[in-house]
C-alpha cells in the first residue's frame, strides 16, 4: 500500500490509518472469539491470499468480512494487512466486474491509496 507523496495527503493518509489503528486497540479488549471466527468462518480469510481463482460469492465474502474486520480488527492482523487484502479485494472485483460501494473509512482508505496510485503512472 503506497504511501501519498503529496504531503497533505500524506497527512491525510496517517491520519486515517493512525486513528483506526488507535481505535483498533481499544476496540481489542472488547473483541470475543467470534469476531476472529468471523473472519475465518467459511472462507479462510489469510493475509496473502490468491483471490484469482475465488467465485464472485466469495469474493463478496471476503470482502465483506474484511470490513467486519477493520471494525474489530482481529488477533495478529493490524489495519494495514486489512487494508491491503482489501485493495486485493476490490481489485478482483473490478476483474469479475462486481461493483465495489464505499461505506466507510477502509474504503475511503481505498480510495486515497488508488488516487496516489493513478498520480504516480
Amino acid at each position: 500500500m503506497p504511501r501519498p507523496k503529496d504531503p497533505k495527503r500524506v497527512e491525510e493518509w496517517k491520519r486515517k490509518i493512525g486513528e483506526q489503528s488507535v481505535l483498533a486497540k481499544k476496540r481489542g479488549l472488547q473483541v470475543v472469539s467470534s469476531t476472529a471466527e468471523t473472519l475465518s468462518n467459511t472462507i479462510k480469510i489469510k493475509k496473502d491470499m490468491d483471490l484469482a481463482n475465488f467465485t464472485e460469492n466469495n469474493i463478496l465474502q471476503v470482502h465483506g468480512k474484511l470490513h467486519i474486520g477493520y471494525k474489530y480488527l482481529p488477533t495478529g492482523w493490524s489495519v494495514e494487512d486489512i487494508v491491503s487484502l482489501h485493495s486485493n479485494v476490490v481489485s478482483e472485483m473490478s476483474k469479475k466486474n462486481l461493483k465495489h460501494i464505499s461505506y466507510d473509512d477502509l474504503d475511503e482508505i481505498h480510495e486515497l491509496t488508488e488516487e496516489v496510485e493513478s498520480n504516480e503512472q
